[in-house]
């Protein structure tokens, strides 16, 4: 039996988003399950959603039904195969920032300049990022989600959660 999780989904940009219920993610080889416990939300995310194809056309907002939300905190869920150096039950920040990893600009240490480039949970940057929107389309207003170990940043015990949902 698939589990399942509770998830804000957004199905019209500008309109008000739909708690359903949802299938939890599977972790790829180098992904990890988050189970979220704390999230950023941009102060104006309606506003941005309902203006952005008139103000950014060029730029991609994920495929609808999205989950947005910026800058989960959690724990571990599940581990991927080939993930090394983090277990279920370690609290993690998740980085939005996502890119492709193999492209010359990421080799080169210059992930913002990625033509894949996104923001998990908010829009893309560069002609490739449907592709990660594909590959990582839960953003923090869902109860778990799916991150490349590679964005997550380990949490000291005095830091909170909702302190953690604010680096961003």
């Amino acid at each position: 039996m698939t589990q399942t999780m509770l998830a804000a989904r957004t199905y019209v940009p500008g309109e008000a988003m739909r708690l359903e219920r949802i299938a939890v993610p599977t972790p790829g080889p180098n992904d990890v399950v988050v189970r979220v416990r704390a999230c950023g939300i941009v102060p104006n995310l309606g506003n941005v959603l309902k203006h952005w194809q008139g103000w950014f056309p060029e730029l991609p907002l994920p495929p609808m039904p999205a989950i947005f939300g910026l800058d989960a905190v959690g724990e571990i869920a599940a581990v991927g195969a080939q993930v090394i150096g983090w277990a279920p039950g370690e609290r993690v920040y998740c980085n939005p920032g996502l890119s492709c990893g193999s492209c010359r600009a990421c080799r080169a240490g210059e992930s913002l300049n990625c033509r894949a480039y996104t923001f998990r949970g908010y829009f893309g940057f560069g002609a490739d990022s449907h592709r990660l929107f594909e590959a990582y389309p839960y953003g923090g207003l869902c109860e778990q989600l799916l991150a490349p170990a590679s964005t997550l940043v380990r949490l000291p015990d005095n830091v909170s959660n909702e302190q953690a949902a604010r680096f961003g």
